[in-house]
């Protein structure tokens, strides 16, 4: 096989792989359950005047992400209880892509080649497991996502360099 082809092929799986990953996260699309569940029921309860109870009238410790459940109670009061899982769906499917973008970024900032980053940045939209951590309703894949956008950052403006230049 020359060179030439063997661009192609690995080119042509790579859009392939990518056509995969963009629908991937759509799979799990009716998918809502567990923490997902218990952030709305937070977030619910907390526009109703319980803050931190699950059940009305038992404060308890349950909510493990006080900022995703205050990010809910806002999307709440703006669109309504009905209308929050489908604002936390779309929500998640933007942060899965841009956990794909940022991996992309990130390589290219680390000095990776052009099929390095498109394979690294495709194969976080073809993990199964993220994918579905990602689009359960939880706030995985928007932390994660600010996180690489903080990392990017961070990487780009030399933080990195400097604090080992200075150390």
């Amino acid at each position: 096989m020359s060179s030439v082809s063997k661009v192609v092929w690995i080119r042509a799986a790579l859009v392939l792989a990518a056509a995969i990953g963009l629908v991937h996260p759509f799979y799990y699309w009716t998918l809502y359950g567990g923490d997902g569940i218990i952030h709305l029921v937070y977030a619910a309860n907390l526009l109703a005047g319980h803050p931190l109870q699950f059940n009305p009238g038992l404060p308890d410790s349950g909510e493990t992400s006080v900022g995703f459940m205050l990010l809910l109670a806002g999307i709440m009061k703006a669109v309504g209880e009905a209308g929050v899982p489908y604002a936390v769906k779309g929500l998640s499917l933007l942060s899965l892509y841009l956990i794909a973008f940022q991996t992309w970024r990130i390589g290219a900032a680390l000095g990776l080649g052009r099929e390095w980053r498109a394979a690294a940045a495709i194969a976080t939209l073809l993990l199964p497991g993220s994918v579905l951590n990602g689009m359960a309703g939880t706030e995985n894949s928007l932390f994660a996502a600010l996180v690489l956008v903080w990392l990017d950052c961070a990487l780009r403006c030399g933080w990195f360099s400097q604090a080992r230049a200075s150390g």
